[in-house]
């Protein structure tokens, strides 16, 4: 073993499938878990594939199981009760706009205190003109329905349709601003062999503008402006990742005090580093990341990767974080052993707590 495997290796408190968790999952078998977010003491996670968002309050209880055991004309059941109580999916309160079947391609999840709102993110659209953006849609959850209030496109534009924003954070700014700092899941916010160029990552701080005339919708899942001048999400700074972040990729961002977390899924690891902030706020023009510490998800026996899937990550505690994983890529582009932690919720235990301003 290396000698610095204890303190730079995270240890598994907890793994849980989460199909396995819901007592009810409205007849969806599949969560591709890509973002997640504490809040209210729950855990609120996105899945690319579907726009239903499962809520998590007890990662111990078995929904799934229990319920085969618990008769459905049995209302005053103290269990089942529990757990809808602890795990539930919320759905959209318009299915016609967000139906079932589409993908919702969210792959980002966060919560502004300014606004009062959660905040989901679909990576990178291809728009009518050719470009590539991330769309940010504000939504109210009130118990288990989500609202849509407002979506608009980020001004940055990508690439390609898949190396996108896979991360985003809600953060003020020193005058009060709703910024939005958005982590690109491609080295250099690229794709392709330039993507792959680790130690490169990009964070991309943003700003809305609320433009004019109709608010954008969705038809059919499918994001659709309705102005020419529509909302956007200005570009206000990108910044440099650490270069000892040499991660092949990047996929959730979380924050603890002026602690900022990042994930990789592909090198199955999580950086934790300082960032440069003036009384917990973000100022344009001083931020940073500064270098900080890389930690691996604990291997198999055999040292081989098996948290090959680590798209979310949000702290629980100075030394806990949540965390969640998409499904496992079919077709031979992952080993075996990648089926294991495949759309499941986890907890790790860092080496040491870490110590937020």
């Amino acid at each position: 073993a290396s000698p610095d495997y204890r303190s730079t290796t995270l240890k598994t408190a907890v793994d849980a499938t989460v199909f396995g968790l819901l007592h009810d999952s409205e007849g969806q078998y599949k969560f591709e878990a890509s973002g997640v977010v504490l809040q209210d003491n729950g855990f609120y996670v996105v899945c690319d594939s579907s726009w239903a968002i499962p809520v998590f309050h007890d990662l111990s209880t078995s929904g799934a199981f229990k319920a085969t055991a618990v008769a459905s004309t049995d209302p005053d059941n103290e269990w089942k009760n529990l757990a809808l109580a602890r795990n539930f999916l919320v759905m959209p309160d318009d299915p016609d706009s967000f139906p079932k079947g589409v993908d919702s391609q969210w792959e980002a999840i966060t919560y502004s205190t300014t606004r009062q709102h959660f905040i989901a993110v679909q990576e990178s659209i291809l728009f009518p003109n050719g470009e590539y953006h991330a769309v940010l849609s504000d939504i109210i959850i009130n118990g288990t329905k989500w609202s849509h209030v407002r979506s608009c496109r980020s001004e940055y534009t990508f690439t390609s349709d898949n190396k996108g924003f896979e991360g985003a954070l809600a953060i003020q700014g020193v005058n009060g601003e709703a910024y939005i700092l958005g982590l690109c899941e491609g080295n250099h916010c690229d794709f392709g062999k330039r993507g792959r160029e680790k130690g490169n990552g990009k964070l991309v701080l943003m700003q809305r503008e609320l433009g004019t005339g109709p608010e954008n919708v969705f038809r059919k899942g499918q994001f659709t402006e309705l102005s020419d001048d529509p909302c956007v999400y200005k570009t206000i700074g990108v910044y440099d990742l650490p270069a000892s972040a040499d991660f092949l990729d990047y996929s959730d961002i979380a924050r603890r005090g002026d602690k900022i977390a990042f994930t990789s899924q592909e090198s199955s690891a999580l950086y934790v580093a300082d960032m440069v902030l003036e009384d917990g706020r973000v100022n344009p023009a001083t931020f940073k990341v500064q270098e900080g510490t890389a930690y691996r998800f604990r291997p198999d026996d055999d040292c081989d990767i098996v948290y090959c899937n680590v798209e979310a990550i949000d702290f629980v505690t100075d030394r806990l974080l949540v965390g969640a994983s998409d499904q496992m890529k079919g077709h031979g582009k992952q080993p075996f052993q990648c089926l294991e932690k495949d759309q499941s919720m986890h907890v790790f235990v860092m080496p040491d707590e870490i110590s937020p301003h």
